[in-house]
């Protein structure tokens, strides 16, 4: 799977923060509001993917890509949080708080209808100028250009609402995920406080 991990509040560990970060997570932000416009992007297999911003209408789909995920898949799509994949919890992750995060839902069509086969999300903290953030790729789909697709798109939409750094946070022996971060310009550096685990930043400054 095409993924990478971020906000890791996972059994056993402690919840990732940013240096200096405080706990909560007041903020007022001014593009909230703000609309995402659809991007539309040719496939190297000639098919078209569609990115666009999910909404509360896509629960249908959300739930059936959820069921195709496996443990690991479902870890990054609720960015690090252990939760199961029932209707309750593809209703959550369809009802975005605006004021904090964005996730993009990628659709491919077949035989006229629509697939849900990756997301990506970010989800701000502190004064909203940086974010954790997560691509999911249905395993089906990956090595076809998607997760790097849905990556693009949301460090541009990330760069357009004021976000400055983005992490992700990942274990160190995810060779996969690495070289995609890297390949999208994350830098990789320890955790210090999880030998296990890697973090991934990238300045959007």
């Amino acid at each position: 799977m095409i993924c990478v991990n971020a906000g890791r509040t996972r059994q056993g560990h402690s919840s990732f923060r940013f240096p200096g970060q405080a706990a909560t997570m007041t903020m007022v932000n001014p593009y909230a509001d703000a609309p995402v416009p659809p991007r539309s992007y040719l496939l190297p297999d000639g098919r078209r993917l569609l990115v666009r911003r999910i909404d509360a209408d896509d629960l249908t789909l959300e739930r059936a890509f959820l069921s195709r995920l496996d443990a690991e898949g479902r870890a990054y799509r609720f960015l690090g949080l252990i939760k199961g994949t029932d209707e309750n919890v593809a209703r959550e992750l369809t009802a975005v708080e605006p004021e904090r995060e964005v996730s993009l839902i990628a659709l491919i069509g077949d035989e006229g209808a629509e697939t849900e086969v990756g997301v990506a999300r970010y989800r701000a903290y502190g004064a909203g100028d940086s974010a954790d953030c997560a691509v999911t790729v249905d395993p089906a789909w990956r090595r076809g250009g998607i997760g790097g697709r849905l990556l693009q798109r949301l460090v541009e939409v990330a760069q357009e609402r004021g976000v400055r750094r983005l992490f992700a946070a990942d274990g160190v022996h995810g060779a996969v995920a690495h070289r995609f971060a890297e390949r999208y310009g994350f830098r990789c550096c320890a955790d210090p406080d999880d030998p296990a685990a890697a973090i991934f930043e990238r300045d959007l400054a």
